[in-house]
């Protein structure tokens, strides 16, 4: 039976003594650090003419801001960079008057005219060129536009 008996092998408690070695040098280092500080330094008041007197013992001021605010800015609105030449859709030409399109984005507009003017600004009689991108003012949208290229 002497093989069954179990031996403490210089346990504490059934702690190892390292780890009991461990843990005490961790304290005393703890300790050590602690007492060593500086301690806090001494605060001393100040001289009591450098002391500011409370608000309520200062002379009311004004009510009136130094500056007065500054007037709302008007922020003109953003203008949408006009899509690229492929983004563009194109319009639907009516079989009716070559000079005159409508768009599938916004049927309620009806028909477009697409009639090319001279340099006078007379027209002319004849279609844009087909692929021509033409940019119209919204009526619905104050200063947005509509895009599209004559098919």
């Amino acid at each position: 039976m002497a093989g069954n008996e179990t031996k403490s092998g210089g346990r504490f408690l059934g702690i190892r003594p390292w780890i009991w070695v461990v843990a005490f040098v961790s304290i005393l280092a703890v300790v050590i650090l602690f007492w060593t500080n500086n301690p806090p330094p001494v605060v001393t008041a100040p001289d009591e003419s450098l002391i500011e007197p409370p608000l309520s013992k200062m002379p009311a001021k004004s009510q009136e801001p130094l500056f007065p605010p500054d007037p709302p800015q008007e922020v003109p609105p953003k203008e949408k960079a006009p899509p690229s030449a492929n983004e563009m859709p194109y319009a639907i030409p009516t079989f009716e008057d070559p000079l005159n399109v409508t768009l599938t984005s916004r049927p309620e507009l009806g028909q477009i005219s697409v009639e090319r003017y001279d340099s006078e600004g007379n027209p002319t009689g004849e279609p844009l060129k087909q692929g021509t991108q033409v940019q119209i003012p919204d009526p619905s949208r104050p200063g947005e536009k509509i895009y599209f290229r004559v098919p």
